[in-house]
């Protein structure tokens, strides 16, 4: 699963992944997960691959992948001509 983010910083994202924006990409994908059972102890913050857990079952915990990646800027001037 892929998030883009804007940067505040060099690789610091302005806004964070929480796990209810997980639970929402989740959603999309055609999974009915409640945020509370993933197990994001605080929000991710920066660029980079991580390893999410989801409580499935008192016995069961899957583990996914979530990558932050920087957005993409959009370009000034283009399409212009002097």
């Amino acid at each position: 699963m892929n998030f883009t983010r804007k940067l505040a910083k060099a690789t610091t994202c302005l806004v964070r992944s929480q796990s209810s924006d997980i639970a929402a990409e989740l959603t999309k994908k055609g999974f009915d997960i409640d945020r509370r059972k993933i197990q994001l102890h605080e929000p991710l913050k920066q660029l980079g691959d991580f390893t999410i857990a989801v409580k499935l079952h008192r016995d069961v915990t899957a583990h996914f992948k979530v990558v932050i990646e920087k957005e993409a800027e959009a370009e000034e001037g283009l399409g212009k001509s002097c």
